[in-house]
C-alpha cells in the first residue's frame, strides 16, 4: 500500500497568516463507517512511560527493544508512538537533581540501534523528560522528534490512497521546568495556539487524532482542561491517546472525545503495548504485555461500541450494524511469530463461522455473517485466534440505530478532583504512583480491546510499503 508520512514542524511563525474566522474542522469523526470495503485500513503501535534507566525495574530497556524490534518486524505498523516519560530523570535518587545525560544516551542507543527514524517513530514528552531542565532543552536535543521538529508538541500526517490522517500532540508537561513535586501542569496559551494552528493547517484530514502524556482532564486545572477539550472537540478530534497513570483505561469527555491510556512499559507487566487500527474512519485497539504479546490482534469491523474491561465507556463514534445486511462484514488484524492456524467468530445469538486471510492486505482476516435475523440492540462478538498460542477478543456491538449516549458532567481538578500526586520521588518507588482514579461521570475505568491470554501472527509487509518524508 503506497503511503507517505509527512513530519510537520511547529507552525507558530504562521499564526499571523491564519484567518480570524471560526476554524474549519480538521477532521470529521461522523464519517466513520461500517462498510464492506476492507481496503481503508491502517494501524500503528503505541506505548508509553518507558522510564529508561529507572531504579525500580530491570525490564524497561528489554521491553523497548522488543517493541522497536520484533514487534515492528512482525506487525509492520505504519508508525510507532511513545507517549512520554521516555527517560526516568532520576538517577535512582530524585526528580529534582537535574538532567541525567546517561539516561538519554541509553534511550538513544536503543532507539537508534533499532533503526528508528523521524518519519516513523514519534516521541512526545512526559513530565519525567523535562524535570529540572529549563526550556525542555534535553528533550529538544535528545528525543527523536524534539530534535527533528524543535517543539514539545510534534505532529505528523499519514497520506494514503483513501485520504490523509493527521496526528498531533499536546504538551501537558510542566512549563516552570521545576523538579517534582514543585512542577506545574499547564498547556500555555502559546501551546494552545500551536495546537490550533496545527489542526487548522490540516483541515483536509479525514481524522485528526491527539496524543499526550497525561489525560488532560485528570492533570490540568479545570479551566485549562476544558480549553483543551473544547479545542479538540471543536476541530472534530474523536480520540486522544495517553499514558502517565501506570494503568490501562479510558474515559469519555462531555464533548465526545474518547481518551484512552496505556499502562507503563517501564514499570508494569501488562497492557503497555497497544495495537491501534483505523478502519473506514472507525478506531479500535488492543493492548498486551511485551512479555506475552502473541498473537497480537484487534477487531476492526465492527468496532467495539463499549470500551473497557467492564464495557462501561461508550464510543460515540462506533457505527452500528444495519439489520438489513445479509452479508455483514467482519474484519480482524492478527499478527504472530508463528502461522495462524485458525481464526473463528461467534455471536451471542449462536451464529458462528471462520475467517479467511485477505489476499490483499497481509495480517488482515475477513468474514461475513447474516445480520438480518439479529434483534435490535447490543450483541456480544467473540473472536478466537490460534497461532503460537490462543487469544480471544471480545466486543460489544450495536445493531440497528445508534443509541443516544447520556453522560454526567465530568469532574476535573478544580471541581474536587485534584491532579494526582507523583509519588515516585524515591529510588525505592516500585511504580510511578502518579495516578488519578477514573471519574464515574467521565466514563469510569475502561480499556478497549483487552485480550484474554495469548499471542499473534506474522503480518507480512502490510504497513511498511513505502515510507517517505514529503517536504
Amino acid at each position: 500500500m503506497k503511503k507517505a508520512i509527512v513530519r510537520l514542524g511547529p507552525l507558530a511563525a504562521c499564526l499571523a497568516l491564519l484567518s480570524a474566522a471560526a476554524p474549519a474542522a480538521a477532521s470529521d469523526p461522523s464519517l466513520a463507517e461500517y462498510t464492506d470495503d476492507p481496503t481503508r485500513v491502517f494501524w500503528f503501535i503505541q506505548t508509553t512511560d518507558l522510564h529508561i534507566d529507572n531504579a525500580a525495574s530491570g525490564n524497561e530497556e528489554a521491553n523497548l527493544g522488543w517493541v522497536l524490534g520484533e514487534c515492528v518486524d512482525i506487525v509492520h505498523p505504519f508508525f510507532v508512538v511513545a507517549t512520554g516519560d521516555l527517560v526516568d530523570h532520576s538517577d535512582g535518587l530524585c526528580y529534582w537533581c537535574g538532567v541525567q545525560p546517561g539516561e538519554w544516551d541509553l534511550y538513544r542507543e536503543i532507539v537508534d540501534g533499532a533503526g528508528m527514524t523521524p518519519d516513523f517513530y514519534f516521541d512526545p514528552p512526559g513530565n519525567h523528560d523535562t524535570y529540572a531542565d529549563p526550556d525542555a532543552a534535553s528533550y529538544l536535543a535528545r528525543s527523536v522528534q524534539g530534535a527533528a521538529q524543535g517543539t514539545t508538541q510534534p505532529q505528523w500526517r499519514l497520506d494514503l490512497p483513501f485520504g490523509s490522517y493527521h496526528f498531533f500532540s499536546v504538551a501537558t508537561i510542566c512549563n516552570d521546568w521545576a523538579g517534582w513535586p514543585s512542577d506545574n501542569n499547564l498547556v500555555t496559551d502559546e501551546e494552545i495556539d500551536e495546537i490550533r494552528a496545527n489542526l487548522e493547517a490540516n483541515s483536509e484530514a479525514r481524522l485528526s487524532i491527539g496524543f499526550g502524556h497525561h489525560d488532560y482532564f485528570q492533570y490540568l486545572a479545570a479551566s485549562n482542561a476544558a480549553e483543551v477539550d473544547e479545542l479538540l472537540a471543536g476541530h472534530g478530534v474523536p480520540l486522544y491517546i495517553s499514558g502517565h497513570e501506570h494503568d490501562y483505561g479510558a474515559r469519555l469527555s462531555d464533548d465526545g472525545v474518547v481518551r484512552v491510556r496505556a499502562n507503563t512499559l517501564g514499570k508494569a507487566d501488562a497492557d503497555h503495548v497497544c495495537l491501534w487500527a483505523v478502519d473506514a474512519d472507525t478506531f479500535a485497539h488492543a493492548c498486551v504485555s511485551a512479555l506475552d504479546p502473541w498473537p497480537l490482534a484487534v477487531i476492526t469491523a465492527p468496532v467495539d461500541a463499549m470500551l473497557g474491561p467492564d464495557d462501561d465507556v461508550p464510543d460515540p463514534w462506533a457505527p452500528p450494524v444495519p439489520l438489513t445486511m445479509a452479508e455483514a462484514p467482519l474484519r480482524v488484524l492478527a499478527f504472530d511469530t508463528q502461522p495462524i492456524t485458525a481464526l473463528t467468530w461467534s455471536w451471542d445469538t449462536g451464529a458462528e463461522g471462520s475467517f479467511e486471510a485477505s489476499s490483499d492486505i497481509s495480517g488482515q482476516w475477513l468474514a461475513t455473517f447474516d445480520a438480518t435475523g439479529f434483534p435490535e440492540g447490543p450483541h456480544d462478538l467473540s473472536v478466537e485466534i490460534v497461532g503460537s498460542s490462543t487469544r480471544t477478543l471480545e466486543a460489544q456491538v450495536f445493531f440497528g440505530e445508534r443509541p443516544v449516549i447520556e453522560e454526567e458532567p465530568e469532574a476535573t481538578a478544580e471541581e474536587g478532583h485534584e491532579p494526582a500526586a507523583e509519588e515516585d520521588a524515591g529510588p525505592e518507588a516500585a511504580d510511578d504512583a502518579e495516578t488519578a482514579p477514573d471519574v464515574p461521570g467521565d466514563g469510569a475505568d475502561a480499556a478497549d480491546g483487552r485480550e484474554d491470554d495469548g499471542e499473534e501472527e506474522d503480518g507480512g509487509d502490510g504497513g511498511c510499503a513505502c515510507r517517505t518524508v514529503v517536504p
